[in-house]
C-alpha cells in the first residue's frame, strides 16, 4: 500500500501540472503507461487509473504494447 500511494503523490501534481498541455500529458501518459523495454511500470493499474480516458485510450494505440 505504501508503494501505491507514493506513486499516486507523485503522478498527481504532474498531470495537474499538464492539465493545459494537451500534448505533453499525451506523452507523459504514454511513456508511464506503454511498454517500455519489454514490460509496464509497477503498479500499472493505479497508474492507469490515475489518467482516466486518457490511459485507456493509450492502451487502446498499436504502439503502446
Amino acid at each position: 500500500m505504501a508503494e501505491r500511494r507514493r506513486i499516486i503523490k507523485e503522478i498527481l501534481p504532474i498531470i495537474d501540472e499538464l492539465l493545459d498541455n494537451d500534448e505533453g500529458l499525451r506523452h507523459f501518459a504514454e511513456i508511464d503507461l506503454c511498454v517500455t523495454n519489454g514490460k509496464l511500470q509497477a503498479f500499472h493499474s493505479t497508474r492507469l487509473q490515475q489518467f482516466c480516458t486518457l490511459g485507456l485510450e493509450m492502451m487502446q494505440e498499436q504502439n503502446c504494447f
